[in-house]
């Protein structure tokens, strides 16, 4: 067969891009599966062969993408983990140095995944990598509750039940996201069937944090995206978000109260974490400038000082409230950096949803944003590896993909 001198470029082509692909998916789905401690090494390795395959076997230019809004958050990561780093060396205890410096890593998805979709398309393989790293937690989670005794929470491949709540809460937008998008019916129906099996092993965690982070970032986040977009809205999709967060709340309200209904003693309204906020508050009184260090929360939290009298849980080595955490361990500098943060995010999503095209994605990424910074109100988030690695992961991917978007003059 005859083939024009072109084709065996194009054909070339076509197979770096199902490589580079296929890499994306095990860069994103080796953050999803809590299999091995070298899960993010895997990543990591991915990450390095997409850039030896762009730049050896594409010859894709090195740039920086022009994105105001990811400039933002990037200055609003800085901020705060460089605040964490200055109150861990004001405390002159290397361990506290050494959490920081963990705590800074778990960021570094965020610009992996980011960089990769600016330079390239990997949507296919995300969603893949997501599909496949849920397909196994959903399974896994699925197969507990049908044989595990009555009382015991799911907790899949994850170390504590609300620690899977943590992964459903930020995969689930995305799962919705990628469902909307897809076109081949039969993988719509999967995807379908996936979702179903995620919002199961959630009531399966009795994860109350989770519950309320999931369906109060998504109802929020449909409740901001109608603010922000309210002069272009037209009546059926207005309709849809008011069904949307209102099955949210139905939702979120009934398993939330159902766990609540199922629990006995002190767990049935969250256990200690009252005594662990009034503790943090005592530790922050008493160090405010930079706090007790990120390494000894727990042994203060036990000592004779700050432990409250009713407290009867062992083992807690966190506030259960990360604006908590970060002022008892970092003082006022860390626990400031936190919150600028989260406020610098929040309003680069926020204008994000007015000028992409991407609506959708700009909601995904809203709705992710919501419910990691709700959850983190009762729950380990941001300092919890697996979850953190793959908040900034997701988050990075999606600012790429509203950029692909954006209208022109954007300020």
């Amino acid at each position: 067969m005859h083939m024009n001198k072109g084709e065996p470029f194009m054909a070339g082509k076509f197979q770096n891009a199902i490589i580079i692909n296929v890499l994306a998916g095990v860069l994103i789905g080796s953050l999803c599966l809590k299999f091995s401690a070298a899960q993010f090494t895997y990543s990591v390795i991915s990450f390095i062969a997409i850039c030896v395959m762009l730049f050896c076997k594409q010859k894709k230019r090195i740039y920086w993408p022009h994105n105001p809004y990811v400039n933002k958050v990037i200055v609003g990561i800085g901020i705060f983990y460089s605040f964490l780093f200055i109150a861990s060396l004001i405390s002159k205890d290397f361990r506290n140095v050494q959490w920081a410096a963990a705590y800074s890593g778990y960021a570094l998805p965020f610009f992996m995944c980011w960089w990769v979709r600016e330079q390239v398309e990997v949507d296919e393989g995300v969603k893949w990598g997501i599909l496949v790293g849920s397909c196994v937690n959903f399974g896994i989670g699925i197969y507990e509750m049908w044989s595990w005794p009555e009382g015991m929470r799911v907790m899949s491949l994850f170390l504590y039940p609300n620690k899977f709540g943590v992964f459903i809460v930020l995969i689930m937008p995305v799962l919705i996201y990628f469902w909307n998008k897809e076109k081949n019916y039969i993988i719509k129906i999967l995807m379908g069937f996936v979702c179903f099996g995620g919002i199961l092993c959630l009531y399966g965690t009795e994860s109350r944090s989770a519950t309320i982070g999931l369906f109060a970032g998504c109802a929020l986040a449909g409740i901001l995206f109608a603010l922000q977009s309210r002069e272009i809205l037209r009546k059926k999709l207005i309709k849809t978000i008011c069904v949307s967060v209102v099955l949210c709340l139905v939702l979120g309200g009934g398993i939330t109260f159902n766990v609540i209904q199922e629990r006995q003693g002190v767990s049935k309204w969250g256990g200690e974490r009252a005594l662990m906020l009034e503790a943090s508050y005592e530790m922050w009184n008493d160090h405010k400038f930079a706090g007790v260090g990120l390494a000894h929360w727990e042994e203060n939290y036990y000592s004779d000082k700050y432990h409250p009298e009713k407290g009867e849980e062992l083992e807690l080595g966190y506030s259960h409230n990360m604006i908590a955490q970060f002022f008892s361990t970092t003082g006022i500098l860390g626990g400031i950096g936190y919150l600028l943060f989260l406020v610098i995010t929040f309003t680069s999503i926020f204008q994000i949803m007015k000028w992409t095209y991407n609506k959708t994605a700009a909601v995904c990424l809203m709705a992710i944003f919501c419910g990691f910074t709700i959850q983190g109100l009762a729950e380990q988030t941001i300092i919890y590896n697996t979850g953190a690695r793959i908040y900034f992961a997701l988050i990075g991917y999606l600012f790429a993909i509203c950029h692909d978007g954006f209208k022109e003059n954007i300020p």
